[in-house]
């Protein structure tokens, strides 16, 4: 990818700064006083889908190593007290500059615009230093084993991305990736496994004949065309999802539940996993790029007098104009998804009747699946973020469904590998090398030193030491073992020290291209929630609004609304 943000100066006071999937509201004040015997560092935090118990873990073990530190020489204080801001309401971090707080780990960072209005500490020590020579005690000894920069484990996008600006001709960290979460579909393996809905590696000539079964027993190979995987049996492609589809609804179950309320928000995860894995990563990356780097990519051109897509190739070529390119919304990939939407939504049997509640929260949806494997009604799969089962977990929906009769056997809920083929069977993806999974991260959650404290030596010192410490390997793998969650840096974690949800997150997450909404391109960094593939963008809705019309309740097609997504 090219270097990023080239033009950064000129445009970065024109962002919009967007926080959580809440409205923004000023960041709250601290109320706690604190230990005033110790050095005080006050650490904001969007607990969002993650919680805050790796806050409280993480902070535990700093106040512990550094329990005898004086970080304020001469003061009399020794040993730190972090006083932690946990929130779930969203924050407008341009106010920073009024906050007590200190450390910001937070969602929907516009971290561009904060650094361009210098409301956020330059952090190139602590990204470039190896960890165990930052992070010492009070007799100059490391604290971590961990050898390696905090550079060392971003990705090239990452590094490119929060060290783009310039001071004295250096390019310097003035941020980090916090967390991340990714659009999915998760499925209840349970479920699948008691009803034998794997589709069979041999297909027979009788009713339902396309399953597994005690005479068929060999499953295919599943979305990523190789046998012998943990994928195997799943739909290879589309037209295997909807073959699945019709079988759960002539089982008299019910294939999908997601959130009433705001449904076309979280049926943008729907749609945005579904074009993810059929475009592959280099596709994909378009929509951040907005070049095809001189190749041909397939595009639909135009619509027959049937409403049928027309096809062609076109090149995409960046324009001086201020617009898209030509092009990146005609993407087949594109068109695939939505026609995959349109099916499912057009079908009010593949979805749970709350689906259609706009009273209906995403917790409310969280809890009808989880309660849904023992009440006799069961739903195959969720349509939410990967963060949602540590939702779940905080609201208590598994403690109370673990008393139902039957639930030890009834659960077991996955990440599910999408199909990257949108015709055919398992027998056409067979051996065919197609392309891995794409996970793109949907949050913007990001890590940040509030600049007010620049003149306060002491105080920046501990504030940079406690950010280096939550990027160690140690803590790195806590978060993840914690919250189920993935940070997208480069780090390991014990995989036994996972649920079973938690551990198909991760090598979900470890075995697909990464894709990260960064790019140097002006007309997508002014016009980013229109562009981005994140929840709350509107990245689908063209001018007309999501095909979702009260699920049907007016008459318009796939090509009435792709015709305007094309010229969006």
């Amino acid at each position: 990818m090219k270097k990023l943000f080239r033009n950064f100066l000129t445009i970065a006071l024109s962002f919009t700064i967007l926080i959580g999937c809440t409205a923004c509201s000023p960041i709250g004040e601290v109320i706690d006083k604190g230990d005033a015997s110790k050095t005080q560092l006050r650490v904001y935090s969007y607990d969002g889908g993650v919680g805050n118990v790796w806050l409280d873990k993480a902070i535990e073990r700093f106040e512990s190593l550094y329990a005898n530190y004086e970080f304020e020489p001469g003061s009399g204080k020794k040993g730190v007290d972090i006083i932690p801001n946990k929130t779930k309401a969203g924050a407008d971090l341009s106010t920073i500059d009024n906050s007590s707080d200190d450390v910001f780990f937070s969602e929907w960072v516009d971290i561009p615009s904060l650094i361009g209005q210098n409301k956020v500490l330059d952090i190139n020590d602590v990204v470039t230093t190896p960890l165990n020579e930052f992070l010492v005690n009070e007799q100059g000894l490391p604290v971590t084993t961990d050898t390696e920069t905090i550079q060392d484990k971003l990705y090239p996008a990452s590094r490119e991305f929060f060290a783009h600006k310039k001071v004295n001709g250096e390019n310097r960290y003035f941020g980090l990736p916090h967390y991340s979460h990714f659009s999915s579909i998760t499925y209840n393996k349970a479920y699948f496994d008691s009803e034998d809905l794997y589709f069979a590696k041999t297909r027979l000539d009788v009713t339902d004949g396309q399953f597994i079964s005690d005479e068929n027993p060999e499953k295919s190979c599943g979305p990523d065309g190789i046998e012998g995987n943990a994928d195997d049996g799943l739909p290879a492609t589309w037209d295997e999802m909807f073959e699945l589809l019709d079988y759960i609804v002539d089982k008299g179950d019910i294939p999908f539940m997601w959130a009433g309320k705001g449904a076309d928000g979280y049926t943008k995860y729907l749609i945005t996993t579904t074009y993810l894995n059929l475009a592959g990563i280099d596709i994909a990356e378009m929509d951040y790029t907005y070049t095809s780097n001189g190749k041909e990519v397939d595009i639909v051109k135009d619509f027959d007098s049937q409403g049928n897509p027309i096809y062609g190739k076109t090149i995409i070529a960046k324009h001086q104009d201020d617009q898209k390119p030509k092009g990146i919304n005609s993407l087949v990939s594109k068109y695939q998804a939505l026609e995959v939407y349109d099916k499912i939504i057009d079908n009010r049997d593949y979805m749970h009747d709350n689906c259609v509640a706009q009273s209906v929260t995403m917790l409310d949806a969280q809890k009808e699946f989880i309660f849904s494997a023992t009440d006799g009604n069961p739903v195959a799969m969720l349509v939410e973020g990967s963060y949602w089962y540590n939702e779940a977990e905080d609201a208590t929906y598994f403690s109370q469904a673990s008393t139902k009769p039957g639930w030890a056997d009834k659960n077991d809920y996955r990440v599910m590998p999408m199909p990257r083929v949108y015709k055919g069977t398992a027998a056409d993806v067979l051996g065919t090398n197609v392309h891995k999974s794409v996970v793109a991260d949907g949050s913007d959650s990001f890590a940040c030193i509030n600049a007010k404290i620049k003149d306060d030596a002491n105080l920046v010192k501990l504030a940079k030491m406690f950010l280096a410490f939550c990027y160690t390997d140690e803590s790195l793998a806590e978060f993840t073992e914690i919250t189920n969650i993935p940070r997208f840096i480069d780090y390991d974690v014990d995989v036994s020290e996972l649920n079973t949800y938690g551990k198909s997150v991760w090598e979900f997450y470890k075995s697909s291209d990464v894709l990260l909404p960064y790019a140097d391109d002006r007309v997508y960094l002014e016009n980013k929630k229109e562009f981005s593939l994140h929840i709350e963008s509107k990245f689908w809705d063209a001018s007309s609004g999501l095909p979702w019309n009260a699920l049907r309740g007016e008459d318009k097609t796939i090509e009435s609304f792709f015709k305007k997504f094309m010229a969006k």
